[in-house]
């Protein structure tokens, strides 16, 4: 693997596993002291909750300053096409960001070279990737000629809304690949490791892989990480082998570690890495606080601080469902508009769920990990883990 030290805009050769530990999302609910339950210390940790509250409450949410375009490009200076140009503005994307301007240069000017990018937050991944990907594609071509991959449902379906108004102008078909639908005539297929995999061991209705320019892996780290995903690469690998296809492989999210990239490389043998400073892991305007609390008083914080924050936009995240059912219930009883998210709710009502958190219809959603990458909700002012993530 190489890394990319000649273009100052993104990058000197940090090591990616800083970005684990600065990831600048979210904002920790559950501490890291323990509370003993002594009079004096449950009167100081009221003091904590004050403290923590009054210091929310000056917050100016909506206020994240990030100033991520490049100073250097144009979509016209990058050689975008006119009728994805004219997507973009659909989209209100006036300039490139850096990561977008890097992106694009290297996958089209080097299509036989692999590329790891590393993406803050914000800083305009989706576009990095999608541009680049419309660019390759051949119009004419009706083969698949991009695979694009994220690990789950409701990034897939993010992606493909980006991407279609972004295609809007170009006579490019996109497929949405999800359980029970057709990936037939899709020149750009926008799926999960489940979905591929099930179609190349499937009897009936394989990919046809013969027209792969470009495979995209949308939050690589956590793709590379599930243990599920490890017989679905393995099967697309030898399959490419197989069919003698060599596709470019570009690999985005906005953190790696080492462990992630001895995976990727393992899998891909070659790519050239585009990491990201360690101070530019930080959007500006972001304040993190933590809460030291016993299990059974942190349920009735997270409520005492919706009653101060009720028109702030939260979610929250819990490591079990019956964790997030019964605080959905106890902000409910205070007349918070909360909604669950987690595993085994059927597939429409997830859909519904989150178009209507995007929408503002309910200002907290409570989720499991289900949620824990990729999902772009921009009107979100307070992200709390109510319990200490697992990793």
């Amino acid at each position: 693997m190489t890394t990319e030290e000649a273009n100052p805009e993104v990058v000197e050769t940090t090591s990616p596993e800083v970005a684990e530990k600065t990831n600048p999302e979210v904002s920790e609910a559950a501490g890291t002291e323990e509370v003993k339950g002594t009079e004096e210390v449950k009167e100081e940790v009221k003091e904590e909750e004050k403290k923590l509250i009054k210091g929310m409450r000056e917050l100016k949410f909506k206020n994240v300053v990030v100033n991520l375009e490049s100073k250097k490009w144009t979509w016209e200076s990058l050689e975008v096409p006119n009728h994805i140009e004219k997507g973009l503005a659909e989209l209100e994307y006036k300039i490139p960001s850096i990561i977008q301007s890097v992106s694009i240069r290297n996958v089209i000017a080097n299509p036989k070279q692999n590329y790891l990018f590393q993406a803050i937050n914000g800083s305009g991944k989706t576009g990095a990737f999608a541009v680049p990907t419309l660019m390759k594609v051949d119009p004419k071509n009706e083969d698949l000629q991009v695979v694009i991959l994220a690990n789950t449902r409701e990034l897939i379906r993010q992606i493909f809304q980006v991407m279609t108004v972004m295609a809007k102008f170009a006579e490019i078909t996109l497929k949405l690949g999800e359980q029970g639908s057709k990936a037939d005539g899709a020149q750009i297929l926008i799926t999960t490791p489940g979905y591929l995999k099930n179609k190349m061991t499937a009897r009936s209705g394989k990919i046809d892989f013969k027209a792969l320019k470009f495979v995209v892996y949308d939050e690589a780290d956590e793709l590379f990480l599930q243990q599920s995903n490890k017989e679905c690469f393995s099967l697309f690998k030898k399959h490419l082998e197989e069919i003698k296809v060599v596709p470019q492989h570009g690999f985005y999210s906005a953190t790696f570690n080492q462990n992630v990239l001895d995976k990727v490389i393992n899998y891909c043998d070659e790519l050239k890495a585009f990491p990201i400073k360690k101070e530019a892991l930080r959007l500006k305007g972001v304040k993190n606080y933590k809460m030291s609390l016993k299990p059974f008083a942190k349920i009735d914080f997270v409520a005492k601080l919706h009653t101060s924050l009720s028109t702030a936009m939260t979610m929250i995240f819990v490591n079990k469902k019956d964790w997030a059912i019964q605080l959905q219930q106890k902000l409910a009883s205070q007349d918070v508009k909360a909604k669950v998210l987690i595993g085994g709710i059927e597939a429409k009502e997830r859909d519904a769920i989150i178009d209507d958190f995007r929408k503002g219809n309910f200002t907290t959603l409570i989720s499991t990990n289900v949620l824990a990458r990729g999902i772009d909700v921009p009107e979100v002012d307070l992200v709390i883990n109510y319990d200490v993530p697992v990793v």
